[in-house]
């Protein structure tokens, strides 16, 4: 990879992160549990993966802190064919042939059997035309996926639509592959997998580890009852008319994040303001990490927290390291500083006996009381906005 001169020899961003949450249901399994996973021999809650990353990119806080977000869909054959229609005045026939061709449908061949595949089965009864895999697309690349199939629109013989059932989708990936697209920082940071050509493939910069609660994983349920309005206690069906019953906990949870912005940098390589974009993402993402939460069960449990640490390292080597160690033994009394000191003293231990490049390093810990650890070798903030106007200066330098 290229070296990126304006980083000034930074080449990762690292999150640690401590929230303590109340009674809540965050993310769950497929019998509605909260899912968990056994850690050093005792199980733990746990927030996967995917969960976190999409609350991150799903929050209006990613849109007003980054920047604007692609579209994670099937759906890119409706999408770019109601603005063929709606846009450019093409026939509705040849948009529904567009359709088929951008979910890899070939229209001049004839199935086996004579059978119609789900997509011109769908696009019969006027359901939507999906593609054979979801996928993120920006904007920038449905513009161009739209005016590809407008040029080869323009450019057909008559009758238009007899002309593109002979056409292939292989000729609007050629063309698009031509094509030189701005990249949104959700896609640079998540990344793209994809199963055809119609698209670039994109190794995402960022790396999250799934959420492990510090403390022992215990579960609660709550049985609940709903009652009718027009019910009383004097009519015969008087009664709850629902009852259910829901499984949630209270946990401390560690949350770990790396950022590759020399990954970033490539990834974000066909944007104007690439340099601004990237020396930002590390307050920009703190400030998402530290203002958002998972939304299950959000209407009813309400566990809307801020982070009782957020320790961030800038590193010049690509070294990252996940401290989850600090809890090997959970922190089951007193947990949130239990909690906060065993990840303190992980951090004084370890830096001082590997060598992370750690070029710089920011402490912030929303309680400041006594009893409290600070590790060593590292600067303090007091707020949230103090830390990512700090971490903002560093990348200026």
């Amino acid at each position: 990879m290229s070296d990126y001169n304006f980083l000034n020899g930074i080449k990762i961003a690292e999150f640690h992160m401590l929230k303590a949450y109340p009674s809540s249901a965050l993310n769950r399994d497929d019998v509605g549990e909260q899912k968990t996973a056994y850690y050093n021999g005792y199980l733990r809650n746990r927030i996967s993966s995917q969960c976190i990353k999409r609350a991150y990119r799903m929050s209006d806080t990613f849109t007003e802190a980054i920047g604007d977000k692609g579209i994670r869909t099937r759906l890119m054959p409706e999408i770019v064919g109601e603005r063929l229609i709606k846009d450019h005045g093409v026939d509705p026939e040849c948009a529904t042939l567009f359709k088929l061709l951008l979910a890899g449908e070939e229209l001049g061949k004839d199935s086996k059997k004579g059978k119609k595949s789900k997509n011109q089965e769908r696009a019969e009864n006027g359901s939507s035309v999906q593609s054979p895999a979801i996928a993120f697309y920006t904007e920038d690349e449905l513009c161009h996926i739209t005016e590809i199939c407008k040029n080869i629109y323009d450019g057909l013989k008559e009758p238009k639509c007899d002309d593109l059932r002979n056409r292939k989708g292989d000729e609007i990936k050629n063309e698009l592959a031509k094509k030189k697209t701005r990249l949104t920082v959700d896609v640079a940071a998540f990344g793209r997998m994809v199963t055809d050509n119609m698209l670039k493939e994109v190794e995402g910069a960022m790396q999250f580890s799934h959420v492990l609660s510090t403390n022992s994983a215990m579960k609660e349920s709550d049985y609940f009852i709903a009652c009718d309005d027009f019910v009383n206690g004097e009519s015969e069906d008087s009664g709850a008319a629902m009852l259910g019953e829901i499984d949630y906990n209270s946990s401390c949870y560690y949350i770990h994040a790396v950022a590759d912005l020399e990954q970033f940098a490539k990834n974000l390589d066909g944007n104007d303001n690439m340099e601004e974009m990237v020396k930002s993402l590390p307050s920009g993402f703190a400030e998402v990490m530290s203002y958002t939460d998972p939304a299950a069960r959000q209407n009813t449990f309400e566990a809307h927290v801020l982070p009782e640490v957020l320790y961030i390292e800038l590193k010049t080597k690509k070294r990252p390291l996940n401290r989850m160690k600090a809890f090997m033994e959970p922190c089951n009394k007193d947990v949130i500083k239990t909690s906060v000191n065993a990840l303190a003293n992980n951090i004084t231990t370890v830096n001082a006996k590997a060598d992370l490049a750690i070029s710089h390093a920011l402490w912030y810990c929303e309680d400041e009381g006594e009893g409290f650890v600070i590790p060593e070798g590292v600067t303090v903030v007091h707020s949230l906005p103090e830390l990512q106007q700090k971490l903002d200066e560093w990348m200026n330098l």
